[in-house]
């Protein structure tokens, strides 16, 4: 459903980004039940706006992706594998934001989401996404959490020259999903967690169901 979507609203030239959200008891939100929303806008939101801009100086100084050359060494050094699959690796990452904060990366390289789609990959990642949250939700304590899904803007529309021309190159598509304290935490703009993210990755992978 996010696929279809994506992909009707980006035949709209005049929407330049779109951002998927799956929220689950978020604080101060009036729906209790989880629910996901949709929204595209006429510009680039900030948050991806810096994704691209430091992917593409990774790329530009290695001429490779950096979140390919995250899975080849999270994989390799394993203390921060939350779970992997035949298409994707779920990781607790360095330095994360909040406790339990994962990201899924697919382990083959595309910077669209709704590219890259297939029957094996859909599967997967519906069968990975149910584990998390029946962890988080029954042996993790239940946390408040938000899942946003990234992927490239719509590349249809009106571009400057040069500003994405080595995306599909040096971008890749991922979900992240970070927890939210009921009290959050942070000092002047700088989060704040006391979980290591090996720690937070380790009592995942022992609770996994």
């Amino acid at each position: 459903m996010y696929g279809e979507r994506i992909r009707d609203l980006k035949q709209d030239q005049s929407i330049r980004d779109i951002l998927v959200t799956r929220r689950h008891r978020a604080p101060g939100s009036r729906i209790t039940h989880p629910y996901s929303r949709l929204t595209a806008i006429p510009i680039i939101f900030d948050d991806v706006r810096r994704k691209l801009r430091e992917c593409r100086e990774h790329y530009e100084y290695k001429r490779r992706c950096v979140y390919c050359d995250m899975i080849r060494q999270e994989i390799a050094a394993g203390d921060r594998v939350v779970r992997l699959t035949d298409h994707f690796l779920a990781l607790s990452p360095y330095a994360a934001c909040s406790p339990f904060e994962t990201w899924i990366l697919p382990r083959q390289h595309n910077c669209l989401y709704e590219g890259s789609l297939s029957g094996e990959l859909v599967a997967d990642l519906a069968g990975l996404l149910s584990g998390l949250f029946r962890t988080l939700g029954t042996k993790l304590g239940d946390p408040p959490f938000e899942m946003t899904l990234y992927t490239a803007p719509n590349l249809a529309a009106k571009i400057l020259p040069g500003e994405w021309s080595t995306i599909a190159d040096d971008y890749h598509w991922h979900i992240e999903i970070r927890t939210v304290p009921d009290r959050l935490n942070g000092i002047g703009g700088i989060h704040v967690n006391e979980t290591p993210p090996e720690e937070a990755a380790r009592q995942f992978r022992e609770a996994w169901l």
